[in-house]
């Protein structure tokens, strides 16, 4: 009975101390290169900053204008229209 005690011991300590020689830095949690999480801060940064370049090239553009070939009906003035 003590052999079996003693292993089971051994046992014990063999799993811990491969679980404490595995582990070789604890504040780790995953293991990445640093292009990472650069990566994607440049691609957020741009999902962020694309729909305010959008604005602005539309802004800058001007309004659509009206290419149906009809000219515009004529707007009448507010005096006119009170008389």
């Amino acid at each position: 009975m003590p052999g079996v005690v003693h292993a089971l011991w051994l046992a014990i300590l063999m799993l811990f101390c491969a679980a404490v020689q595995g582990q070789e830095n604890p504040y780790i949690y995953v293991k990445m290169p640093l292009t990472v999480p650069w990566t994607l801060y440049f691609v957020f940064l741009g999902a962020v900053l694309i729909p305010f370049v959008v604005m602005i090239a539309l802004a800058w553009r001007g309004p659509p204008s009206d290419d149906s070939g009809t000219p515009p009906a004529p707007r009448r003035n507010r005096a006119e229209s009170d008389g």
